[in-house]
Parts: C-alpha cells; sequence; structure tokens
C-alpha cells in the first residue's frame, strides 16, 4: 500500500466502513459499538508501532504461549499499553491516596474547654465546672431526684386504672378482682404515673435501707471504740510474757518513734584525717586544672578560690580569720544602718571588727528578706573602707564574702577605675588607688585571659608604667605587675624600657645597703632615691627569676648589664646582682627561628599515554574532573527522567480532575433535568385536570 501513514490510516478506516459516506439512518446498537472499539483497537495496535517491540534474532525460534506456535521475532514480544495502564494504575492510586490526604495534616486539635482561649487557671476550672453540672444536670422529666437518699419522700398516691389504691392493697390482682368496670386500655398518662409512683416507691425503700444500713454502722462503731478502749487498758500478751526489764521496753519504744522521725536520718560519716587531706588534694587539683582553662582562655572566669600572695603569712592570715568568725558578739541582735557609706565608716571607726563580725551573723540571707541586697551593699561599703583605711585580718574576710556577695563589688570596681583612669591623666593618684590595685590582686585571679576586673587593672597599671610621672608610683607599679602575672609568667615589655629610663636617671646616686620595702606612705615621701634604685635591684632579679625559660631575657640583661657597671659605688647587693645576670646570660643558647620541617612528599608520576588526536583544550589524565563529568551527566539524567515523571504525574492529574468536573456537572445537569421532568409531569396533570374540570362544567 503506497502513501503515508495518514492516506494508509484512511483507507483502512474506510476499508472497515467506520468512515465515509453510509445509509444507516437508525442508531447503532450496543453490539455494534463494541464491534467498532474492536476494530479501532486492532487499527491501533497495527499503525501505531511504537508501542510495539520486536525482538530481532538470528534464527527463527518457535515457542508455545496459550497453547499456540508463536515465532520469536515474527511477532510483537512486548506490548507498550500493558506497562502503560500498570503505570496508570499506579498514578491513580498515588492521586486517590493525595486527594484523600488534602486538607489534612498532622496536628493535634485540643478540642478541651478552655484551652484555645486567653482565660486564666482559675476561669477555665470555673467553666468547666458549670459545663459539668449543665452536662449532669437531669430534665425536668427525670424519674430520680438529684440526692438519692434525700430525706423529702414527698406526698403521691398509688393508681391502678385511673382510680386510687387503698394502703392496704399491695397487689394489682386484689383490685382487680374487686374492679366492676370492664377492661380498658391504659391511656399514656396512666402509665407515665404507675411508672412514677413505682420509681418513688423503691426509691423510699432504698432510701430506708440505706438509713438502717448506715445506723447499724455507727452502732458497731460505738462498740468498737469501747472494745479498743478496753484492750488499750490492758498489758499486751507479748508484754505479759516478755522478760525484758521496763528500760529495755522504753528504749524499744523510742526505736519505733524514731523510724517516723526526720531527725534520725543518719549523718555523714566522720572523715579521717587521710580521707580529709584526700579531699583536700583533689579539690585543690580541680580549682587548679579551672584557673589553667581560665588563663588559657577556654572557659570564662567564675572565681577563684585560690590565694593571691605565696607568703609565710597565709597561716597567719587563716587563723586570724578563724578567730574573727568564732569570735562571740556580746552585743544584742539590733537593725544596723550601714548602707550608707559615711556611716558604715563611722560605725567600722568606732566599734571596730565586732561591728563587721555582727553584720555578718545577723544579716544572713536565709534570715530575713532582703538580706542579700543589704550584704551586697555591706561587702562594696567594706571593700572602699580597706581601700582608705587598709587592715590585713579585714582582707581574707573580704575575699571569703565576695565569693557569695559580689554584684554590688563588681559595679563598684568598675565605677572605681574610671575614677582612677582620670586621674592618671592629670598625675592625681591617691593612696586608695595603689591600695585599690593591691586588693583587687587578693580578691581576684590574676592569671584569667578574660576578667571584668583583672584585665582593666592591666591596662591602667601599664598606662602608669609608661606615661605617670612619679618614678615611686612607676616602680611600685611594675612590682604589682610583676605580682600579677608571678602564675601566668606573660611577659610584660613596658617594664624593660622603664627599668633602662630609671637606671639611667639615678646612675649619680649615692647607693647604700639598706632595705628595699616601700610602703605607701614612703613613695609619696622626698629623698628616697637610695630605697628606689634597691627596689630597682629587686624588680630586675625578680624578672630573672620570673622569666628564665624565656631565651628574649638574654637580649634584656645584654641591655641592662652596662647600666649596672656605670654606678659609681657599687654595693653588696648590686654586685650578687650583676654577677647573677652574667651567669644566666652565659647559660642562655639563642636559638635561631627556622620554618617549620615538613615529611617530603614524593612526586606523583603517570605513566605517558599518546593522544593520537591531541586536543590543547581537553583535559587528559584528570580523574578527578572524569568523576564530575559522570556525576554531572548522572545528575542530568535523573533530574530529565524526574521531570518527565513530574509532567506525566501533573497531566494524569489534570485529566481526573477534568473527569471529576464532567462527572459533577453531568450529575448536576441529570438531576436538574430530573426535577424539571417531575415538574413538567405535575403541572402537565394539573393541567389536564383543570382542562377536565373546565369541560364538565361547561357540559
Amino acid at each position: 500500500m503506497a502513501g503515508s501513514q495518514l492516506k494508509k490510516l484512511k483507507a483502512e478506516l474506510k476499508s472497515q466502513g467506520l468512515i465515509g459516506q453510509t445509509n444507516i439512518k437508525n442508531k447503532k446498537r450496543p453490539a455494534d459499538r463494541d464491534k467498532t472499539k474492536e476494530k479501532l483497537g486492532e487499527i491501533r495496535e497495527k499503525f501505531n508501532v511504537f508501542d510495539n517491540k520486536v525482538n530481532r534474532v538470528k534464527r527463527d525460534v518457535t515457542t508455545i504461549e496459550h497453547g499456540k506456535f508463536v515465532t520469536i521475532g515474527k511477532g510483537n514480544v512486548k506490548n507498550t499499553s500493558k506497562t502503560n495502564s500498570f503505570l496508570n494504575k499506579n498514578l491513580k492510586l498515588a492521586y486517590e491516596a493525595h486527594k484523600s490526604r488534602k486538607g489534612r495534616n498532622g496536628k493535634i486539635i485540643d478540642k478541651r474547654f478552655g484551652e484555645n482561649s486567653n482565660l486564666g487557671d482559675e476561669d477555665k476550672m470555673l467553666e468547666r465546672f458549670i459545663k459539668e453540672r449543665e452536662q449532669s444536670s437531669k430534665s425536668k422529666f427525670s424519674l430520680e431526684s438529684d440526692d438519692e437518699y434525700d430525706d423529702d419522700e414527698g406526698d403521691f398516691q398509688l393508681t391502678h386504672s385511673g382510680k386510687l389504691l387503698p394502703e392496704d392493697m399491695e397487689e394489682p390482682q386484689e383490685v382487680q378482682e374487686e374492679d366492676l368496670e370492664p377492661a380498658r386500655k391504659k391511656t399514656k398518662k396512666e402509665v407515665m404515673a404507675e411508672i412514677i409512683a413505682k420509681s418513688k416507691k423503691y426509691k423510699q425503700e432504698r432510701q430506708k435501707l440505706h438509713s438502717q444500713t448506715q445506723q447499724e454502722i455507727d452502732e458497731l462503731d460505738d462498740e468498737f471504740q469501747d472494745i479498743m478502749g478496753e484492750f488499750n487498758s490492758k498489758p499486751s500478751a507479748n508484754n505479759a510474757f516478755s522478760t525484758k526489764k521496763p528500760e529495755e521496753i522504753e528504749y524499744d519504744n523510742k526505736v519505733r518513734e524514731l523510724v517516723y522521725d526526720k531527725r534520725s536520718v543518719p549523718a555523714d560519716k566522720t572523715k579521717t584525717d587521710e580521707e580529709k587531706r584526700t579531699e583536700y588534694e583533689e579539690k585543690m587539683k580541680k580549682l587548679e586544672q579551672d584557673r589553667l582553662t581560665r588563663m588559657e582562655g577556654e572557659r570564662e572566669a567564675q572565681g577563684d578560690d585560690l590565694d593571691f600572695w605565696e607568703s609565710e603569712e597565709e597561716d597567719d592570715q587563716e587563723e586570724n580569720k578563724q578567730d574573727l568568725q568564732e569570735e562571740e558578739d556580746e552585743e544584742s541582735y539590733e537593725e544596723v544602718e550601714f548602707e550608707d557609706y559615711d556611716t558604715f565608716d563611722t560605725q567600722v571607726s568606732e566599734k571596730g571588727i565586732s561591728f563587721i563580725n555582727n553584720i555578718i551573723k545577723n544579716y544572713k540571707p536565709h534570715l530575713r528578706e532582703g538580706n542579700k541586697a543589704r550584704m551586697n551593699k555591706f561587702v562594696s561599703n567594706l571593700f572602699k573602707y580597706l581601700c582608705h583605711s587598709p587592715q590585713n585580718d579585714l582582707i581574707p574576710v573580704l575575699k571569703k564574702l565576695c565569693e557569695s556577695y559580689n554584684e554590688t563589688l563588681v559595679q563598684t570596681m568598675r565605677d572605681e577605675m574610671l575614677l582612677i583612669q582620670e586621674r592618671i591623666e592629670t598625675n592625681q593618684l591617691e593612696k586608695s588607688d595603689l591600695i585599690f590595685f593591691v586588693i583587687c590582686g587578693f580578691l581576684f585571679s590574676t592569671s584569667d585571659k578574660y576578667h571584668l576586673i583583672v584585665i582593666p587593672n592591666l591596662i591602667l597599671m601599664n598606662e602608669v608604667v609608661l606615661n605617670y610621672k612619679h618614678d615611686g608610683i612607676v616602680v611600685f607599679m611594675m612590682d604589682l605587675l610583676l605580682q600579677y602575672q608571678r602564675i601566668s609568667k606573660r611577659f610584660i615589655p613596658e617594664i624593660n624600657f622603664i627599668i633602662k629610663d630609671l637606671l639611667t636617671k639615678y646612675q649619680k646616686i649615692e647607693l647604700k645597703d639598706e632595705e628595699d620595702l616601700m610602703s605607701v606612705d614612703e613613695i609619696f615621701q622626698t629623698n628616697t632615691e637610695s630605697k628606689l634604685v634597691n627596689k630597682l635591684f629587686t624588680i630586675i632579679d625578680k624578672v630573672n627569676s620570673q622569666y628564665k625559660d624565656y631565651s628574649i631575657l638574654k637580649n634584656l640583661n645584654q641591655s641592662i648589664l652596662p647600666l649596672l657597671h656605670n654606678f659609681g659605688n657599687p654595693t653588696k647587693k648590686l654586685t650578687t646582682l650583676i654577677e647573677k645576670l652574667t651567669k644566666i646570660n652565659s647559660n642562655i643558647k639563642l636559638i635561631p627561628l627556622k620554618l617549620q620541617s615538613h615529611k617530603q612528599l614524593a612526586i606523583k608520576t603517570f605513566q605517558p599515554k599518546y593522544e593520537e588526536n591531541f586536543n590543547p583544550n581537553k583535559v587528559y589524565d584528570n580523574l578527578e574532573q572524569s568523576e564530575v563529568n559522570k556525576l554531572k551527566k548522572l545528575v542530568k539524567r535523573e533530574t530529565k527522567n524526574q521531570m518527565k515523571d513530574f509532567r506525566k504525574q501533573n497531566r494524569f492529574e489534570a485529566q481526573e480532575k477534568l473527569k471529576e468536573k464532567v462527572k459533577m456537572y453531568d450529575d448536576y445537569h441529570k438531576k436538574m433535568a430530573n426535577i424539571v421532568n417531575s415538574i413538567s409531569t405535575i403541572e402537565g396533570k394539573e393541567k389536564n385536570d383543570y382542562a377536565k374540570e373546565k369541560r364538565r362544567r361547561k357540559q
């Protein structure tokens, strides 16, 4: 058959009698429609070559399928329409599942009364109680009253067949025998009256039974109390035959009582000296580990229980602290005004330590409300007082208190640091400012990398060392800076420059072998150059002891030694210092810096590959790029297939929605047609009836 596929299709349809001129006037019967569908199916399979897959083999192979001989390669092996029908079935199931889930979510709706409103807890409980009462309330036709055992019996009368029954008659059969009227059917009202009467009668019986039972229980309770009284008055059989002494029996009774006594809980075990020592060592190890982590900046500062100074006076301070805590206050408790600093200063000056001890003992937070805020203010005032009037026995007390009450204290210190900075800029530092830095070193851990008080203090102290114009205060600050860094051993380069400047300045003074200890009062006095230089020698010695592991120390000593040799009258202390620095320099070996050494890596070698058609724009022997290209290709293919599936699914859903709409419209039009037909039938009947009646009247 020549021609295009369209011509072939038209010719096939015409040969089957499906298109073209026909002389059939009547409608096709159902059997004809089925034959037409079969013919169309055969034509569709014949012309749709893409739905058929043919396995081409080298030789013909014949098999048996469904009882017939089939040659493989000559016929259709796979029909794609079956696969499509299976796919459409799955799409249909997925669409129905999605449709059933439409409008739903996993949210749990709480339908309890008041849960989705802004009512409070009490209002919710009240409303719920009212709702329960409304639901449990009985209607006006209820046969039972609200109280099952109420005492109101009420007046009622028993009836039968609408007549009253005498009280001595209990069986309705006797009344029926004396009744002369013929039996008749009872009305609904009479039946309900009898039911109500019987219900009330049974209720009365239950009330009587309940009252009798309650009366018997009360009588038994009274008799039981009498019996128990007799039992309690007589000695028990166990005691009568017991061989225990009265003291042992009393002891047993006390033990039984202690079973229910909360105070009978055993106390902690008394620890031995070895256990106490071990516990103390573990605690100190933990504190030291916490301090190291804070020093490295791995954890925020939370206070430090380690003492700041390492001296022989620690034991004496601990003893003084215990004596202060154990001292008994002879004064009776009374309200004391100590929140104002001026009043606090006056009270401490007059009463001394007893005033502070009285406050610590009587204003503990658990005694009354507001004591914690008062103690915070008290610790802040105590710190101010010690800055202006230092007392060594009160500093351990302040350290112990600031562990628990430090909120106001920290803010007070930060405010005071702002004032100190202003006085540094104007060269007007006071004695209290120097004591402030010393006390801060006692109270807090100075080795922390980040601290709210210590780090700002270090900045201010370095500012004093570099810019302040009083040599005594500068030397004091250098000594204090070394004390701050005695544990962390962080190097302070400012000290190196200031030491050289001061040694150059005091080259011509006359040295004396005297103590280098300088009090705060002596710092502000004149004619103290000799003590100042001796203190400077002590600082140089402390620097060498503290930074002995640093190689930079050799450069520092090399710059200081010539200045030390220039003093005209060398003292014993200066000579000893020069010998020590010389010995330290001889032991320090400077190691030059070098780059970090790495293990040498071998260069990757590949076997050369000859490319016949070499392209310089193409990348060869790149495994990573080839893997990436494979993955890109795979992603592209999967994306294409997924998009194809999405389009197929959307197309199927659109078709299903269209079918549903068509069905809905057909049902609607069919319903309306039925309504119109029924209305037309009724109108026609009425019209015919009207015409008949009209003709009848004319006749």
